[in-house]
């Protein structure tokens, strides 16, 4: 776990490094993504916070694979785009195979683009597809999270079901590449970068 901005801290989790964000708002938690239950529950409870929402940006097994036990302990029911229901029947067949324990089989809120609010936190949702078809991106108190649709200096993977390398590349530059350049991007994987930075250095938007 590493505090990264003032209220917001990252879970790096699992062998596929995948981050998880928890945002903290005057005790309150939204939850992005859910690789392991337990580092997210025990940080949660050790410090007094309530868990009043889960946002996934997609349905990929490195992403969802806690869901089911952290919505058992808190109650909570995630928020997740329809088009990825896919993806959760995809990690049930295999999350055994890449290392997961937690099977991931919960039940969502659908969540589309624009804007919504769970408990104290304004989001914006930019429907970002081409990683999976139901990929999200967030905006929240001015930072962009932006699942694996772009990451420091890269982009998400495109050859899995779902994945259109066309979409992807149009989701960044239609939808994310417009957005103010100061504004900071925390990745599903990776270190956090500004959308400056990758107008300026990431290779596949030349």
């Amino acid at each position: 776990m590493e505090k990264i901005l003032p209220n917001i801290f990252r879970f790096t989790l699992s062998e596929f490094y995948t981050n998880n964000y928890c945002i903290i708002k005057n005790g309150k938690v939204l939850l992005i993504d859910c690789t392991e239950s337990k580092p997210i529950i025990d940080f949660i409870k050790n410090n007094n916070l309530e868990l009043v929402g889960l946002i996934l940006t997609h349905g990929h097994v490195d992403h969802i694979c806690g869901v089911k036990n952290l919505i058992t302990h808190t109650k909570i029911k995630p928020f997740m785009n329809k088009l990825d229901d896919i993806q959760i029947k995809i990690s049930q067949q295999i999350y055994k195979e890449y290392g997961f324990t937690e099977y991931p089989e919960f039940e969502y809120s659908h969540i589309e683009e624009g804007r919504v609010k769970i408990g104290e936190f304004e989001i914006e949702v930019i429907h970002t597809p081409g990683h999976t078809e139901g990929s999200i991106s967030l905006i929240i108190d001015g930072v962009l999270f932006s699942g694996d649709t772009i990451f420091r200096e890269s982009i998400g993977r495109t050859d899995l079901i779902g994945g259109c390398f066309d979409k992807l590349i149009t989701s960044i530059n239609q939808k994310i590449m417009i957005l103010p350049e100061n504004m900071i991007v925390l990745p599903g994987h990776g270190e956090s970068t500004t959308i400056k930075h990758e107008k300026i250095y990431n290779p596949f938007l030349k």
